[in-house]
């Protein structure tokens, strides 16, 4: 691989092996200068729109997929501003969000109303309004202190063949794996799932 090296300016500099790095955009590779040491680091995933990547997955041939969310959340509302990091059930970094007052924090939960616990020791959490937790989850009849089902209904589907990141509709950068899914049920509010959770949540029609 050959880049422009940030310390020796316009000169082109050959790299060293590339390095896998773990926790850099989930994975990605470091090189190095072969001059003076600097570090160059790249990322896996290839940046798309998701709307456009979902189009022109349906042009090569890819079928949509219908399902029914039917996972458990629990919902947690926020009384100040906090921020996290999403994670998927493989330990992956899926992307970062900052919750604002008022907005909900849910985390995926099993048959038990527990929170799932990925292999690496973390729960799959994400935010959403207060809007969009009343119009999908059954917010007036939970199924144990704090925890709900989703509303149900149908939703459509795209799967991803890509290692992919985008900015999805809340603001925040999204990671999805090849395997994934990207949520094409409102075409302005297109958003990515990781494969496992996909399996753990939806049913498929």
């Amino acid at each position: 691989m050959n880049w422009y090296c940030p310390n020796c300016k316009k000169e082109k500099r050959f790299a060293r092996p590339a390095v896998d790095v773990v926790g850099y955009a989930t994975t990605g590779r470091v090189y190095k200068c072969w001059k003076c040491g600097a570090e160059l680091r790249t990322s896996r995933f290839k940046k798309v729109n998701a709307a456009e990547y979902a189009q022109r997955q349906i042009m090569r041939g890819c079928e949509l997929v219908k399902a029914e969310k039917t996972g458990y959340v629990i919902a947690r509302e926020v009384m100040q501003q906090e921020s996290f990091t999403v994670w998927t059930e493989n330990g992956n970094v899926e992307g970062h969000e900052t919750a604002d007052i008022g907005e909900f924090i849910l985390t995926r939960a099993n048959k038990n109303g527990s929170p799932v616990i990925d292999k690496a020791g973390h729960t799959n959490s994400w935010k959403v309004t207060r809007e969009k937790f009343v119009a999908k989850y059954d917010a007036e009849h939970p199924i144990a202190d704090g925890v709900y089902k989703p509303a149900g209904g149908e939703q459509t589907f795209v799967k991803v063949t890509d290692d992919i990141c985008f900015t999805a509709p809340w603001g925040e950068v999204q990671n999805i794996i090849s395997g994934g899914y990207l949520n094409v049920t409102d075409p302005k509010d297109v958003y990515g799932i990781a494969a496992e959770e996909f399996a753990e949540t939806y049913t498929i029609f």
